[in-house]
């Protein structure tokens, strides 16, 4: 015969609270902490922003717009349904002229909320410029200041992921900026990368890069690395200097930045790649424990895929796509996933080429869209309409077998 008494009872009372709490708070933690959020990549540039959710444009009638995925629908980014979209109390007006006016430069929507970039001068400071990081509900309320970063002029463009904002960033030096240099190739430039937590607002940044003409291109994100390649000249270049002296004095390193623990390597074997021929390109791209160093040959007219293990650096396979059929690989905004698109830009074809399985599919639709970008599964197409750009977009799934279900956004 079990016997029940009140002391038993309490302690269940106790214990059952306690098991409820401890749910609680690890249902609290779970739905707070940025290290649970999507780690699908959205990111921002001057174009607009650009998520799995849908498209920011901005500067578009005195508003932005969303263009929504899953309706196909471009909407003033506004929750009001009675609003006239023309004051302050308007979020969609609002941003639109923070934009313009308050040095907003950056802005997309991730996970349900919007992350914007503000650059603030203050003369009375030894840094005189900052750039202010924001977060901002869909409605407009809470308005929340994430991060200030101090010393820096310019965001050029916002990646985020895994619980990161990850922000290009022209660093300010008077002695620089305030010269009547127009041509970034005459001018010493210092640029980085600034990891950003979004629950604390530390951040991390990373070395800083010097050369004239710098140049920081996004290579990939993988498993918490941050691929990204830096470009210069180890001295000023004019407009009468050659190809050949450009390729004497232009320096390119390939780096893998850890924004988990705050770390970054050059990556040796594909820093500063030799051509036979001054006009070869490279590119390098990284996806799923694949490192693709793409040559662009002008001697051969071919582009050359070299793809490698990031783990092991060995070399897996080599690919080549002669210029002439196949044309170039789109070297777009934005890329990630398995998928590489290829066009031929005389006869418009399209070719896929799928980086993992090797596989090649040719593609006989699409031929008046330019590839932008690639946002979760999607490809965001653009083309010209009445002299303003157009993005469309279709599932990856049905480009590559050319089911043309590509989708228009319409006004609604």
């Amino acid at each position: 015969m079990i016997r029940i008494t009140k002391k038993s009872i309490i302690i269940s009372i106790i214990a059952v609270t306690v098991i409820v709490l401890l749910f609680i708070l690890v249902f609290f933690e779970f739905n707070s902490n940025p290290l649970f959020m999507s780690s699908e990549m959205s990111y921002a540039s001057t174009f607009g922003g650009f998520s799995s959710e849908g498209i920011i444009t901005k500067n578009e009638e005195h508003y932005i717009w969303f263009s929504d995925f899953a309706s196909s629908k471009k909407v003033p980014f506004c929750s009001n349904p009675q609003c006239l979209h023309n004051s302050q109390n308007c979020f969609a007006f609002d941003m639109n002229r923070k934009l313009i006016n308050e040095g907003v430069s950056l802005l997309t929507l991730h996970d349900g909320v919007i992350y914007y970039t503000k650059t603030v001068f203050d003369r009375h400071t030894d840094h005189q410029y900052s750039i202010e990081v924001y977060s901002v509900n869909i409605d407009g309320s809470g308005t929340r200041k994430i991060s200030t970063l101090d010393g820096y002029i310019n965001s050029i463009l916002m990646y985020i992921v895994d619980g990161k904002i990850i922000i290009y960033l022209d660093i300010y030096d008077d002695s620089i900026w305030d010269t009547d240099v127009i041509n970034d190739s005459e001018r010493m430039i210092n640029r980085t990368f600034v990891s950003v937590d979004i629950k604390s607002g530390t951040f991390w940044v990373f070395p800083v890069k010097q050369g004239y003409g710098l140049s920081l291109d996004y290579a990939g994100y993988y498993n918490g690395i941050f691929y990204y390649t830096s470009t210069y000249t180890i001295e000023a270049l004019n407009d009468n200097d050659s190809r050949t002296v450009y390729r004497e004095k232009m320096r390119q390193t390939l780096w893998a930045a850890n924004i988990i623990n705050k770390s970054e390597n050059i990556i040796e074997q594909f820093s500063n790649p030799q051509s036979t021929n001054i006009f070869d390109m490279h590119y390098f791209y990284y996806t799923d424990n694949h490192l693709a160093h793409i040559v662009i040959q002008a001697s051969t007219k071919q582009t050359v895929f070299n793809v490698y293990d990031t783990i092991s650096s060995e070399l897996r396979y080599i690919k080549t796509f002669s210029l002439e059929t196949y044309g170039t690989p789109n070297n777009t905004t934005f890329w990630q996933g398995e998928w590489l698109i290829f066009t031929n830009h005389e006869s418009r074809n399209n070719t896929a080429f799928n980086i993992i399985t090797q596989e090649i599919v040719s593609i006989d639709q699409f031929y008046e869209y330019n590839f932008f970008a690639t946002v979760g599964d999607r490809f965001v197409l653009v083309t010209m309409e009445n002299n303003e750009l157009l993005y469309l977009w279709i599932t990856i799934d049905d480009f590559i077998t050319n089911k043309g279900n590509i989708s228009a956004f319409t006004k609604g």
